[in-house]
């Protein structure tokens, strides 16, 4: 609905639900909905709205999906934003009569969702508004422009995710590191190796190719202060994880999906990445053991 000041289905006299959403804030500070807030509060004062709830969906997509099961077992994939259907039960119940998001971008990247809030206003009566206003979904030719408008922003996002697809394809093939935090065993710069944690790795493997279990080697990691990166102490599946990984002989590895049919599992798996050649990529850091004895410590952490 166009930034109407509460003209036609206007929100005037209405409690008007906030709703905020940012992409991408993976240092979780919230800067960019507080913003979206600030603006939406005074648009909905300036519209003789009532201030009603706040609906945050900070670092949330409105384009990427993820699979799901279905109550009859089936799975699907679809944009994830509960916060969002949340605002929307509640425009749909009264608990709010009107809702008011910064602009279109941030109401729907997805045809789907865009249909769900069409939904609200054209049969609840329900306004959603925008404060820099660019859509209309009161009548037929404003949702008509708005379906054009979602579905050249889904593109553009589609666009987007394959740029950056293309962008790790070529880092894994140029043995890139990739990732946030630095790996267990390397310093800040993921390429060069941190002689304390070195050594310990290599004790570990040493230990497991002598007939330790993982196990044994945590309980030991444990008792002597060895910490990981990302946690206080260490568990199994961790450590296995770490010692199955390609990195430590030197190869770059990507991270595989695979989803079984039957169980409706998605199993994650590291795989070596190949050159076009189909041999190994070699990573651009120090290796940290042997490639015979990175496979040798695979081979007996299987299972």
């Amino acid at each position: 609905m166009v930034a109407s000041g509460g003209q036609g289905l206007g929100i005037a006299g209405r409690v008007t639900g906030r709703y905020t959403r940012i992409s991408d804030d993976t240092e979780r500070e919230a800067r960019g909905v507080a913003r979206q807030d600030e603006d939406e509060r005074a648009f909905i004062e300036a519209s003789s709205g009532v201030v009603g709830p706040l609906y945050e969906e900070n670092d949330t997509s409105a384009y990427r999906k993820k699979r799901i099961r279905l109550p009859d077992g089936m799975i699907v994939y679809r944009v994830l934003r509960p916060v969002w259907q949340r605002m929307l039960a509640d425009l749909r119940s009264g608990v709010i009569t009107a809702a008011c998001v910064a602009d279109l971008d941030r109401l729907a990247r997805d045809p789907r969702d865009l249909e769900d809030a069409i939904e609200v206003v054209e049969h609840y009566r329900r306004p959603i508004v925008g404060v820099r206003g660019g859509f209309d979904l009161v009548s037929d030719n404003g949702r008509f422009a708005a379906r054009i408008l979602v579905a050249q922003a889904n593109k553009s996002s589609a666009d987007t995710a394959a740029r950056v697809a293309r962008k790790h394809l070529e880092q894994q093939q140029r043995g890139v590191p990739t990732g946030g935090r630095r790996p267990f065993g390397w310093k800040a710069d993921k390429r060069t190796l941190e002689p304390g944690e070195a050594a310990e790795l290599r004790l570990a493997v040493a230990r497991i190719l002598a007939g330790w279990s993982v196990g044994a080697v945590v309980v030991d990691f444990n008792t002597r202060g060895v910490r990981p990166t990302r946690a206080a102490r260490w568990v199994a599946s961790s450590l296995m994880g770490l010692l199955r990984n390609p990195r430590l002989c030197g190869l770059r590895a990507r991270t595989v999906m695979e989803l079984d049919p039957g169980s409706g599992v998605t199993h994650r798996r590291l795989e070596v990445v190949l050159a076009p050649d189909g041999t190994p990529v070699v990573g651009q850091w120090e290796p940290l053991i042997s490639v015979a004895e990175w496979e040798a410590v695979t081979v007996s952490t299987d299972g």
